[in-house]
């Protein structure tokens, strides 16, 4: 799915072709090249205080992969060799997911909520 749109209030939100959308509310970071690398580039976003500006760089992206882990980390991969992850907040729900399909949340804390 590609990155279509992107939209900013107190959340970063990105638009999937395919009728998907990630929103992302907690802190979140974005880096060019191999996460486990040392080389890797990262640059930390926060959608609340709209501090969103590189994440620019995906729109037109294609998700090349996405994982989301049992402590509730959202992983995003682009094929322009980007990455997003987003954790868990401790207070607030981090990330939704919502697609045709159903919704996936991150509830305060890490859990994730699933309706469909």
């Amino acid at each position: 799915m590609r990155v279509i749109q992107l939209r900013v209030s107190y959340q970063l939100e990105l638009v999937l072709d395919g009728d998907a959308e990630v929103t992302i509310e907690a802190k979140a970071v974005l880096r060019r090249g191999d996460p486990a690398s040392s080389k890797a580039q990262a640059v930390n976003l926060d959608p609340e205080q709209q501090v969103v500006a590189p994440a620019l760089a995906v729109f037109g992206a294609t998700v090349t992969s996405s994982a989301v882990l049992r402590t509730g980390v959202l992983d995003l991969a682009f094929d322009n060799g980007l990455s997003l992850a987003v954790n868990p907040d401790a207070q607030f729900e981090a990330w939704q997911v919502r697609k045709s399909a159903g919704l996936l949340v991150c509830t305060p804390g890490g859990d994730i909520a699933i309706w469909s």
